[in-house]
């Protein structure tokens, strides 16, 4: 869904252009550590089968914990170089990703 919405623009709308793929990189970043910790762990998420994300990614997908694991790894990451504040721009993207969740339930 998030690449849905980068893709149609919403995302650059409300992050802006840098920040909305920095956001949809963050949340490909955090997908492996969230899904195969022990692949991400050893720095080989390259070769997790298509198979295993189906599986992974097939049963229901709990946005609030994923959310929750985006932001202790943005509490624990270290930022540099930025012409804008990246840390505050993922977590708003991450704020509306909550928002957009609460409207649809």
């Amino acid at each position: 869904m998030q690449g849905e919405l980068y893709q149609s623009g919403v995302l650059s709308s409300k992050l802006g252009r840098d920040g909305a793929s920095t956001f949809v990189f963050a949340i490909v970043q955090q997908l492996p550590e969230t899904y195969f910790f022990d692949d991400w762990f050893k720095g080989d998420t390259v070769h997790i089968l298509q198979s295993r994300w189906d599986a992974a990614l097939d049963g229901k997908f709990d946005v609030r914990a994923f959310a929750s694991d985006m932001r202790a790894t943005l509490r624990n990451t270290t930022f540099s170089g930025w012409d804008f504040d990246i840390e505050g721009t993922i977590s708003k993207g991450i704020d509306y990703l909550l928002i957009s969740l609460d409207q649809t339930e």
